[in-house]
């Protein structure tokens, strides 16, 4: 979509800088240590474990999208677990004979015209009962718009989830200082 795109330009404009702020903050705190700590202390030790730092910071301001977009998928994965999506897809193939149709996670409005389709087709419209209709129509009113509700909280929360991965890069330089 238009917004991840904008996250990995905004991510590739930000890792350079954030890359340069972990090399300036583990120069100062390095030089801080060794002006007033190192004295009489192990600095081959106080070397090795700064490398390793500075290593693993760079390592994880480079790798941040892969590994939160990782992180992301095993939720959403999670997610169609514990919602049954093997079962919706199957519900989904019996009713309408179409093994096409599926529920996507990207796709959250296409999923609502998917629903509103099956349940469509099991509704009972009648002139003769039209109390039942009645009640039909409100009932996939209702489910039309808490599906739409839920569509908008859903995306609205992808993009928080997106923004906040994209600006936490910008305070990982800052776990260089003790």
């Amino acid at each position: 979509s238009y917004y991840l795109k904008l996250i990995h330009l905004g991510m590739y404009k930000i890792v350079p800088i954030a890359t340069r702020m972990t090399l300036l903050f583990a120069a100062i705190d390095g030089a801080y240590k060794l002006a007033t700590e190192m004295i009489s202390g192990d600095k081959i030790k106080f070397m090795i474990s700064t490398t390793v730092k500075v290593g693993f910071f760079l390592f994880l301001i480079h790798e941040w999208l892969t590994l939160s977009w990782a992180l992301n998928m095993f939720f959403q994965q999670m997610g169609f677990l514990a919602g049954g999506q093997e079962i919706a897809d199957a519900t989904i193939e019996a009713v309408e004979g179409d093994a096409t149709k599926t529920f996507k996670a990207d796709s959250i409005v296409n999923n609502a015209f998917v629903a509103v389709n099956l349940i469509y087709s099991k509704a009972h419209f009648s002139i003769l009962d039209p109390i039942v209709t009645l009640g039909s129509l409100v009932c996939m009113i209702a489910i039309v718009i808490a599906i739409f509700y839920t569509a908008l909280q859903t995306f609205m929360a992808r993009i928080e989830c997106y923004t906040m991965m994209l600006l936490s890069v910008v305070m990982l330089p800052f776990g260089m200082i003790d």
